[in-house]
């Protein structure tokens, strides 16, 4: 998992851990030459050892806090890069456009689970440095006291590093389940929000509320569980950690009474062993912790690879494309049947079709964004999708200016001469676009589409909401653009001779009219 670059906070960590650790033995030293020299009565040698301590503490406690500081700054960097990235690559997956379900779920990965991660990776893994250091320059201490401590030292490593293999498996397959029921709360929590008008209009509320109960239910249930064995699998290691205590003072009274070691190596033992078994101890929990991250970690990974594998753009001719048997059907129900079609370069195409034939799916078809359909497209560039675009009818507007919806936030610039052509005012730029009328609403995203800069524009009836002059203006200069188009309308019978091709959705299938007179002879309109 590539995510922070800054080696140089990290290098300057780790150098500063190694100050902390290092005083930390000498701390431990103090502690047995004040016990000592009480021990032998020598007051002289007591007051420099306390003055000695003393500046050893404070210089430690200046060491930590600048470790501590130092750790948040590093963590912060990478979490920045993180959820940079992260959207990053959102965007440049192959996907044309996710579902609301998908959209909800990458919500609930870019706010809640990326702080999870943080907290139990990103943070966890520094804390690992810090304990591994001091880990290990204690232990080189208790062996240069008294190298009888080495097997003792092997031994609680060994106990204590058993403990994340029994317990990985365990504490990994809990925190799947707490993920997977997290994001069903949050998928559908933002569901029963959405539909709200739906839900008070059809007055299903006891039932919505049944439901979400179950999925709140569901979701504490999984998260008191995996709380309940992070806190089992801590609470053994604390266990043997107590256990290891009473070893130490067993064998260190011992070699006391044996005069091998005086009582004040003995606590300076004891503790610089607390300085070896609680960084252990912390280790094993942070495994445990980085284990129960792991399912974030992946759909990171997978993120971003599925960012990378995306194909470029690539400036190719895509036609013809050929619509091969494309059938599609919904809840049961037939929307498309064995639909074949030709598009040629330049023609522009008008599709009808009465409300909930099928128009919108064959134009989602063509454009990508509905890829679970059964048949085949032909394209003269595999990278095809990369230039098609389908302007919804739906409002896709921005919260903020018009400029800014327009401009895409600089990514275009905007020919205010358009603005002058459709009629709009002079302030139109600096409106907020959520403000603006539906027929204002509908000229802004045709202006938007204007710089889209594609070979095929599907264009789903962008004369809605428009008076005749606006529809009149928007229509002509799409068939004028020298671009491939295809536009589904129904109000266009005026202008109809204007197209090259007409289909028609009937009952499932297309019918091919290569004129407007055939079109208008066949539906009885001359």
């Amino acid at each position: 998992m590539k995510l922070y670059k800054g080696k140089g906070k990290i290098i300057i960590l780790i150098i500063l851990q190694v100050i902390y650790s290092l005083l930390n033995s000498g701390f431990a030293i103090s502690i047995k030459n004040i016990t000592d020299s009480i021990t032998i009565g020598n007051y002289d040698v007591f007051k420099n050892n306390i003055i000695k301590t003393t500046t050893s503490v404070a210089l430690l406690i200046f060491v930590l806090l600048i470790s501590i500081v130092l750790k948040n700054s590093i963590s912060s960097e990478y979490m920045k890069t993180i959820r940079f990235n992260a959207l990053k690559y959102f965007y440049n997956t192959n996907t044309i456009e996710v579902n609301e379900e998908d959209k909800s779920e990458f919500f609930s990965f870019l706010t809640n689970q990326l702080d999870v991660l943080e907290e139990s990776y990103i943070k966890i893994r520094l804390e690992i440095i810090s304990d591994l250091i001091l880990l290990i320059i204690s232990t080189i201490t208790i062996i240069y006291f008294n190298v009888l401590f080495l097997p003792l030292v092997l031994i609680i490593g060994l106990i204590l590093c058993i403990a994340p293999l029994i317990l990985k498996k365990w504490i990994n397959k809990e925190s799947e389940y707490r993920i997977k029921n997290y994001e069903k709360y949050m998928s559908i929590s933002k569901n029963y929000i959405d539909l709200f008008y739906l839900i008070k209009s059809f007055n299903i509320m006891d039932k919505i509320l049944t439901n979400f109960k179950l999925v709140v239910d569901n979701s504490a249930e999984s998260k008191k569980r995996l709380e309940n064995k992070i806190g089992m699998a801590n609470g053994a290691i604390s266990f043997l950690n107590l256990i290891v205590t009473l070893i130490i003072y067993i064998l260190g009274g011992y070699l006391v009474f044996e005069k091998t070691i005086s009582i004040g190596m003995l606590i300076a033992v004891a503790q610089l062993m607390a300085n070896v078994t609680f960084p252990l101890t912390n280790i094993i929990s942070a495994i445990n912790e980085i284990n129960s991250s792991k399912p974030i970690r992946e759909s990171y990974n997978a993120l971003l690879n599925n960012g990378n594998n995306a194909k470029s753009n690539i400036k190719k001719d895509i036609f013809p494309i050929k619509l091969q048997n494309i059938s599609f059907s919904s809840e049961d129900k037939n929307i498309l049947d064995k639909v074949n079609l030709k598009i040629d370069k330049g023609k522009n195409y008008l599709l009808l079709g009465s409300n909930g034939s099928g128009k919108s799916t064959l134009a989602k078809i063509i454009s990508g964004i509905i890829d679970n359909y059964k048949g085949e497209i032909i394209s003269g560039n595999s990278c095809h999708l990369s230039e098609i675009i389908y302007i919804s009818k739906d409002n896709q507007i921005f919260d903020d200016t018009v400029k800014n919806n327009l401009g895409l936030y600089g990514h275009f610039k905007i020919d205010e001469s358009y603005i002058k052509l459709f009629n709009l005012k002079d302030d139109f730029l600096k409106k907020n676009a959520n403000d603006l009328s539906d027929g204002e609403k509908q000229k802004l995203i045709y202006l938007r589409s204007l710089k889209a800069n594609k070979q095929l524009m599907i264009y789903d009836e962008p004369d809605s909401s428009l008076d005749d002059q606006s529809r009149k203006s928007i229509i002509n200069d799409i068939l004028d653009n020298g671009l491939t188009n295809i536009v589904i309308s129904h109000h266009l019978f005026r202008i109809i001779d204007k197209f090259d091709e007409i289909w028609s959705v009937e009952n499932g299938c297309i019918r091919i009219y290569n004129s407007s007179s055939e079109f208008l002879n066949k539906q009885n309109i001359l």
